[in-house]
């Protein structure tokens, strides 16, 4: 009975430091147990350091939930479920008003839902309360939301085995008559939309219109998610072999050696090719080259927007998170940007995350295991972020 208990008391622990926003980072060997796989940026990557005030009742409830049922049932620790993975036909969308309703229902009858139920209960609400003080800058993002031309996409190959639709379809469908607008009021003004939507109906021209609409929000909105940004940084590139090295000079004096040396090296294998990789040269000196690696407590972890020599890490991370988390943040020095939506729908009340489905294997798209670096993004290194000397 006292190894059970005491077995019970360690793995109780164990949920209790992933949970928590600070502590040690968790050893590696707990790599392949259920909290540490599958992962996305939900529970991933906060982005929000510090929330002012007091936590929000639903959240201390939904905390107080798991960790009761952790207690009682620590053998539900090894069960193997997914953690929710959510593209754009199957966003994650969280409310005060829902969380609320959703514990309810698993509070009721709690022995009937399983831990992997109440798990993902709590990485919403985590996430909802991690971004409670920045919904208004995430307010202005849903002119981010790419739904509309996903939503679209799946309609016609609903309606068509080589994914048209027809012209009837367009006129006659609603669900499709307001993805074309959503599409169109990426652009233009809702007036200006309705007036050339029933222009064109008259006509018979949807199609033809349609497909401008998809063309233009593909290489505009779409195509950009996976592209260098301009203004991107460029490094010292050396020929070995076959075989392009692009070397980056790091400084992180504020990082344990050995935590530093295994996390580039990570990262180091993320981001390589037969044709090019990343090669990190520790330097005890800063200079205009240098990128700066700065630990942190907790939080968020991000490479600020107008600094991108820059990366703040939280150390805090379990270790398999702290190496993902690194290797996508380098992808944002490099000059890739993220290719996950989430924006704040202040009329609904509503926090909207999603990843790009079709690229979710992309690093910079997720976090699930087996993500990686799409060859393109070597193609467009090489050819953009190279000073051979």
């Amino acid at each position: 009975m006292t190894i059970i208990l005491n077995m019970r008391i360690i793995l109780f622990l164990t949920v209790v430091l992933l949970l928590a926003s600070c502590g040690k980072v968790v050893n590696s060997s707990v790599e392949n147990e259920a909290y540490t796989q599958n992962l996305s940026f939900l529970v991933m990557e906060h982005q929000c350091s510090q929330n002012p005030g007091e936590s929000s009742e639903i959240y201390k409830k939904i905390t107080s939930l798991l960790q009761n049922t952790v207690s009682n049932s620590p053998q539900g620790l090894f069960s193997k479920g997914n953690t929710d993975l959510f593209d754009s036909l199957h966003p994650m969308v969280v409310s005060l008003a829902g969380l609320q309703k959703e514990y309810d229902l698993i509070s009721a009858h709690p022995s009937i839902h399983s831990l992997d139920e109440i798990l993902a209960l709590y990485n919403k609400a985590q996430r909802f309360e991690d971004l409670k003080c920045n919904l208004g800058n995430l307010s202005g993002k849903k002119s981010d939301d790419i739904r509309p031309y996903f939503n679209l996409v799946h309609q016609c190959q609903s309606e068509s085995a080589n994914g048209d639709c027809k012209e009837i379809d367009y006129a006659d469908k609603i669900d499709l008559s307001k993805n074309i607008l959503d599409l169109c009021e990426s652009f233009y003004s809702k007036s200006y939309c309705w007036t050339q939507f029933n222009i064109e109906k008259n006509k018979k021209g949807l199609t033809e219109l349609v497909q401008n609409y998809r063309k233009r929000f593909s290489e505009e909105k779409i195509d950009k998610l996976f592209q260098l940004r301009s203004g991107h940084l460029s490094f010292n590139c050396t020929k070995e072999e076959q075989q392009t090295v692009l070397k980056i000079p790091v400084f992180a004096p504020s990082i344990d050696p050995l935590l530093l040396k295994d996390i580039l090296k990570y990262a180091e294998g993320q981001w390589a090719s037969d044709k090019l990789k990343i090669q990190f040269e520790q330097t005890s000196a800063i200079t205009s080259e240098t990128v700066q690696i700065i630990s942190i407590a907790g939080g968020i972890s991000h490479v600020p927007n107008d600094n991108t020599h820059l990366i703040y890490l939280n150390g805090n991370l379990p270790s398999d998170q702290i190496n993902r988390v690194l290797a996508h943040e380098l992808g944002h020095v490099l000059g890739f940007p993220d290719c996950y939506i989430e924006f704040f729908d202040h009329a609904k009340k509503e926090l909207v995350y999603y990843e790009i489905a079709q690229k979710n294997m992309n690093i910079m798209c997720s976090m699930k295991a087996g993500v990686s670096v799409p060859s393109d993004y070597f193609n467009q290194l090489a050819q953009s972020s190279c000073n051979f000397r």
